[in-house]
């Protein structure tokens, strides 16, 4: 079994390490945005440090095409649904039915999903993902990837002045009124018989009129998101690449010591496009869906790493419709427990929002999320106010911590498993190590 300790011990140099490196790529290489130059350039020169640094000759870019709108494009097509559909009431009730339903099937797939189902309707761009694998000197028996993603977001204009709270706010407001109007459309469709014509009391019904006039109100609210996220404005991203560069940390860190672990393979996904519906994450997924299936494969998603008090380990993702691996999950707080790093146990997803995490869950991997941000109320969330001079460095140490001694974990389970698999009499044995021909 590995023991890591003197690798663990060296926390704070490697926290260094990471706010140093993201200090200089935010410099260095501005305008990080989902499928940019500067974000293929990002991923280039990880994978030049892996090589480099990192004793990882097999470290490679892969680039895949992007479509750079495909998480905020919902909104245009949605909210102009909506507001239509709102209109459509007093009119044709029947197309504000249809109106309505069309938003939110866009809404459901490309903003609660990630769905690509719309990509095509998006202008591409290249983005580019790194892998790169840490051989072990036995047999392959586990597999621990560690993820984190190269692009920064654009600039969310209400999280910079109310923090994340003030996105929520205008899609649950949206959301809720287009799902009332929904159904005033097809109640007023069913009640006049599919009318078409100027409606009014007589014809819907009181109650039904005046409460689609009072729908109008919502149609401020809709309009208001297209102005919510601003496309000119890219962030410096540097809490968003804290997991990225955590990661590279870790590799490095391996190769300082020159550990090489007998049974388990330790490996990096860098993801582009992550804030365009975690794009970067589904092409690595349709990259690796067979490779990864011969020994168990756990991966775990450093994202946001903002704060000390705010770590946790998620166990659901993707606005809480996908759980996430149970078992690697505990396996992250027993880690947390064994180096004194205290993380919550997120169980309930406390706001909207997700992970890469939950595009690699969604795409067979066993996957986790550990995130270190409150994003209702943290104004660096997505914002012009994520610099470097934000990074808590504590909170890297301690997540360099526990991702180090995540590893040992499952070297020591592995172990153990590989102890009671051949705790037997040689003559009778059945292992097939015990058989060569």
């Amino acid at each position: 079994m590995a023991d890591l300790t003197k690798i663990i011990d060296k926390n704070e140099q490697y926290a260094n390490f990471i706010v140093g490196e993201i200090t200089d790529i935010c410099s260095a290489h501005p305008g990080r945005s989902a499928g940019s130059e500067s974000e293929v350039a990002v991923a280039e020169r990880f994978a030049d440090t892996l090589k480099s640094q990192c004793g990882l000759d097999d470290a490679r870019v892969v680039k895949f095409q992007s479509r750079p709108q495909a998480l905020t494009g919902w909104v245009y097509f949605s909210m102009t649904c909506f507001t239509l559909g709102i209109i459509a009431f007093f009119f044709i009730p029947l197309l504000g039915v249809l109106l309505h339903a069309f938003g939110i099937i866009s809404m459901a797939l490309q903003y609660v999903f990630r769905h690509r189902a719309f990509d095509k309707m998006y202008i591409p761009s290249e983005s580019a993902n790194v892998t790169a694998f840490r051989k072990c000197s036995g047999e392959v028996q586990g597999r621990i990837i560690f993820n984190g993603h190269l692009d920064a977001s654009w600039n969310h204009k209400f999280n910079e002045k109310i923090g994340g709270k003030g996105h929520a706010i205008l899609i649950v407001l949206s959301l809720v009124g287009a799902i009332i109007s929904f159904a005033l459309c097809l109640a007023s469709a069913i009640v006049t018989e599919c009318y078409a014509g100027v409606g009014n009391p007589t014809i819907y019904g009181e109650g039904l009129f005046y409460t689609g006039v009072a729908m109008l109100a919502f149609i401020p609210v809709m309009v208001l998101t297209y102005y919510a996220v601003d496309e000119k404005k890219v962030t410096d991203g540097a809490n968003q690449l804290t997991g990225a560069t955590l990661a590279v940390a870790v590799m490095k860190a391996l190769e300082d010591e020159k550990i090489d672990l007998e049974s388990i393979e330790v490996g990096v996904f860098l993801s582009g496009s992550q804030n365009a519906g975690h794009r970067g994450a589904k092409a690595l997924c349709d990259l690796y869906v067979d490779d990864f299936y011969d020994v168990p494969t756990l991966l775990y998603t450093f994202d946001n790493i903002h704060s000390r008090e705010e770590l946790a380990v998620n166990y659901k993702d993707v606005h809480g419709f996908v759980i996430a691996n149970e078992l690697i999950a505990d396996l992250m707080m027993d880690a947390g427990d064994a180096v004194g790093v205290e993380m919550k146990a997120m169980k309930v997803m406390p706001t909207m929002g997700a992970t890469d995490a939950g595009a690699f869950r969604m795409g067979k991997f066993m996957s986790v999320a550990v995130t270190g941000v409150n994003a209702l109320d943290d104004i660096t969330y997505n914002t012009i106010h994520d610099t470097p001079d934000t990074l808590d460095k504590n909170a890297l140490a301690d997540c360099f911590k526990v991702a180090v001694k995540v590893i040992e974990k499952a070297d020591e389970i592995l172990s153990m498993e590989d102890e009671e698999h051949h705790h037997c009499d040689d003559q009778n044995c059945h292992c097939h190590h015990h058989h060569e021909e």
